[in-house]
């Protein structure tokens, strides 16, 4: 045994990946992500606790997971007490044992030098190592992905429990991202081919990979008919539809803001109750309606994600590489599919006379292009595909060594020929400005926002609007920017601008018209809400809209027409907020029984309410129940000591329960918390 094919190689590729994810974990502590988790993070985030919480289902309808696994996993580490970081840390593990799998996994194909230049890679490629960072599913599609193919890669036929273990791996691979279930056919055929060459039983193997990727399979599909109605997750048409499309350019282009509220809207043309199962025929419907009836425009962007697929850039969708890049020593050291890209092309030519042994390699980048080529492609769906193109890499390394060992000339010309044409195809094609639509300035406002870093939000808004006048999400942003800073004629201004460019922008026509009810400029508010609700049927802004209205309709007195319209609401979702809304309606058409009843349920919903707890202490002193009152009273007061409407109520209560002191003494907190400034209370 050679060094290069001993545990000392293996420990050393895990030693040197694991070194290089912990210091990126290091450098990335100064992100401006680093406390905050935005887009597909924050949304695994949501769904792991709630998994922990068991509010599962809620959680899963918020959000546009495909797979349960990740955040199964990271429930797992909530559940012993681990914070995010431990989640990268554990990531960063993963990652390392990803590529000692690549490595063990290419001992079977070629010599064991190649086979550690593969594992070494693997551990310094740099988008591995960036997403390793990241709290997403990426790194454990990476283990799954290279576990299966160094599964697949074991010398001889295929055993029964081989095949058996086959078909859980690719069942726990599709539990966490669901495309990669093309990968079962490459996987199928690989297992027969090798149990004819190896004497076995053909249907057997097929059988047993069946048998366990059902069995795998059947929490993922479970869990998606307990939540969406469906056997499989309905966001695969949504990609399927944002990959084919009028409007697609190849890229998952539509994220966040305006892009996705018409996006989503499409889905719920039909009523804001329409099902998940309903809302992916939409989808799989339009995209097929696109693809038939626009030939031309199909082929045109098949090209498009083809390039896209081996391109050099690496193009953005969830995390904002280029600050990595630009701000980590790692960053700007580490190679990226620039280096990968050409050489893989050239090993993969290079052996295209063994493609017997190296069927399974060939297959699973094809299964990864197919999926691009259906869907959509960007860096982190590109990066399942790596562990097939690495070991094509490797053997191009290998002939090469070959060349210049053998000092043969003509070869040497070849493989140079062969890499300047690979590195042109993968370096030109794609205009990289056009298929990057992240918006980090954007992004880096909202985490600005979010932590009431309020001029620096400012700052790079500004700078954003500057960049892209068009843009009226930014312009939105920049909206609440102005307002938190107490501009309001200038926010105003910015909205009415947002709503100018985009008239159908639900988010900035609430933001207007809650700005106008403060104002109690109460007609333009409400025309705002309304104007809100006929442009975006989606259930959240469907709900958020009718609490909107109804506050102005509160105000403007019109209590009745209020309380209807949250009843409205109350069918899409109950929630606190909207309680607390309809009691005040109640109160106001003097129907306390009502207002108590919805002020129970607030603080059923949300204990921590002070307002809720307040308010349902006063109720219940209208209702002549002064025991409930004052524990209502007394629970508020512990949640807020430093409201005066709490000590006023309780103040009253202990008049009419014979407590004159207790009473004096409330009355006098509230009168001494009224004049405090706002600041101190």
């Amino acid at each position: 045994m050679t060094w290069t094919s001993s545990r000392a190689a293996s420990v050393a590729v895990f030693v040197l990946a694991l070194a290089l994810r912990l210091l990126l974990l290091h450098e990335a502590r100064l992100a401006p992500y680093a406390d905050s988790l935005v887009l597909d993070a924050e949304e695994y985030q949501m769904l792991a606790r709630g998994l922990v919480s068991g509010d599962w289902a809620q959680a899963s309808e918020d959000t546009y997971v495909h797979g349960m696994l990740y955040p199964a996993l990271w429930a797992v580490v909530m559940l012993m007490g681990g914070t995010p970081w431990a989640m990268c840390f554990l990531q960063a593990v993963l990652g390392a044992a990803t590529c000692v799998l690549l490595q063990r996994a290419a001992l079977r194909l070629m010599p064991p030098a190649t086979a550690l230049a593969c594992g070494l890679l693997a551990a310094v490629y740099w988008p591995f190592v960036l997403y390793s960072s990241q709290l997403m599913a990426t790194t454990l599609v990476l283990l799954l992905t290279t576990a299966l193919l160094a599964l697949m890669l074991r010398p001889g036929a295929p055993s029964a429990s081989g095949s058996l273990a086959a078909g859980l791996v690719l069942a726990l691979l599709t539990s966490t991202r669901a495309n990669t279930a093309l990968l079962a056919p490459v996987v199928l055929w690989w297992l027969v081919r090798t149990a004819r060459t190896g004497g076995r039983s053909s249907w057997q193997v097929g059988a047993l990979l069946a048998a366990g990727f059902v069995v795998g399979l059947t929490p993922f599909v479970a869990y998606n008919w307990s939540v969406q109605g469906t056997a499989v997750p309905f966001e695969g048409a949504w990609s399927f539809y944002m990959g084919n499309n009028p409007g697609a350019d190849g890229t998952p282009y539509v994220r966040q803001g305006l892009g996705w509220q018409r996006m989503e809207a499409l889905g719920f043309r039909d009523g804001w109750d329409a099902t998940p199962a309903e809302r992916g025929l939409v989808y799989l419907s339009e995209g097929l309606t696109f693809i038939i009836h626009e030939p031309g425009q199909t082929v045109a962007l098949l090209w498009s994600k083809l390039r896209l697929f081996w391109n050099a850039f690496e193009v953005p969708v969830s995390v904002d590489l280029a600050w990595y890049n630009g701000n980590t020593w790692l960053g700007r050291l580490l190679p990226g599919f620039g280096l990968i890209g050409p050489l893989a092309l050239v090993g993969m030519v290079a052996i295209r006379r063994r493609w017997q042994d190296w069927g399974l390699v060939y297959g699973g980048v094809l299964a990864f292009l197919v999926s691009g080529l259906l869907f959509t492609v960007c860096d982190r769906y590109r990066l399942p595909a790596l562990p097939f193109l690495i070991l094509f890499a490797g053997e191009a390394l290998r002939l090469g060594a070959e060349v210049a060992r053998g000092r043969a000339r003509q070869r040497a010309v070849h493989l140079g020929l062969g890499l300047a044409a690979a590195a042109v195809w993968v370096y030109t094609g794609v205009d990289a400005a056009a298929v990057d639509h992240l918006r980090p300035r954007w992004l880096q406002a909202s985490i600005h926002l979010r932590d009431g870093r309020v001029d620096t939000a400012e700052f790079n808004l500004r700078a954003a609007v500057e960049a892209d006048p068009g843009d009226a999400d930014v312009r939105n942003s920049l909206g609440v920017t102005q307002e938190r800073l107490g501009r309001f004629s200038q926010a105003e201004a910015t909205y009415r601008e947002a709503v100018r460019r985009a008239p159908d922008f639900a988010l900035a026509w609430l933001n207007l018209s809650d700005l106008k009810r403060r104002q109690q400029r109460l007609h333009e508010a409400e025309e705002a809400a309304r104007k809100a609700l006929a442009a975006d049927p989606r259930p959240v802004t469907q709900r958020k809209g009718r609490i909107a209205l109804a506050e102005v309709l509160l105000q403007a007195g019109r209590p009745e027409d209020a309380l209807k319209v949250l009843g409205e609401a109350l069918e899409i979702r109950d929630g606190a907020e909207l309680r607390l809304a309809m009691a005040g309606a109640c109160y106001q058409l003097n129907r306390i029984d009502d207002e108590a009843g919805h002020l129970e349920r607030v603080v059923e919903l949300k204990p921590g309410s002070a307002n809720g707890w307040r308010n349902l202490g006063a109720a219940r002193m209208l209702l002549d129940d002064l025991a409930g009152a004052e524990q209502a009273l007394t629970r508020a007061a512990a949640l807020d000591p430093n409201s005066p409407a709490v000590h006023k109520h309780l103040g009253v209560l202990y008049q009419r329960t014979d407590r004159p002191d207790l009473a004096a003494q409330a009355f006098k907190q509230a009168r001494r918390l009224s004049r405090a400034p706002a600041g101190r209370r």
